[in-house]
This record gives structure tokens, C-alpha cells and sequence, in this order.
């Protein structure tokens, strides 16, 4: 794909070795409290995967017309 990447740190600063401002980046979005990863790339494609403590994906939903479009997955005490 060979897209330029751009990095903003969570203080708000931005990586100093990227000396372009290219629009089109990817931003990924961590919430910690719920386990939750939101990533946003260049088109404005949006995927959230959530997992339980195990480190499980127990969910992924697509943004699609404004709509989460969601799947689901369930695991034994095992994890399988």
C-alpha cells in the first residue's frame, strides 16, 4: 500500500521523523476500561474489535452508512 504513516502520541505530539502532513493516515483508538480498539484509515473506514480479559476478540462491528454492522464470537473456560 505504501502509504506514508503519521503518528500522534497521546500527549497530542506528533512524530518528528515524519516530515510530511499527509492527510491520509490511519488512527487507532484505545479504550482501555473496555477493552475496545477503534481503527480508522484512510478512507474513513471504520472497525472496532473488542476483547475480554483473556485477550479474546469477542467482538468486531464495521461502520457502515452511519450503522455498526457487528459480529460476535463466544469462548469456553478453555478458550476455544
Amino acid at each position: 500500500m505504501d502509504r506514508i504513516t503519521k503518528i500522534i502520541y497521546p500527549d497530542g505530539t506528533k512524530d518528528v521523523n515524519n516530515k510530511t502532513d499527509n492527510p491520509l493516515y490511519t488512527i487507532i483508538r484505545y479504550n482501555t476500561a473496555l477493552n475496545e480498539r477503534i481503527v480508522i484509515d484512510a478512507e474513513k473506514n471504520e472497525t472496532k474489535a473488542t476483547k475480554d480479559w483473556s485477550g479474546n476478540v469477542i467482538q468486531v462491528a464495521k461502520k457502515y452508512k452511519g450503522n455498526w454492522l457487528e459480529s460476535t464470537a463466544r469462548y469456553d473456560q478453555l478458550g476455544n
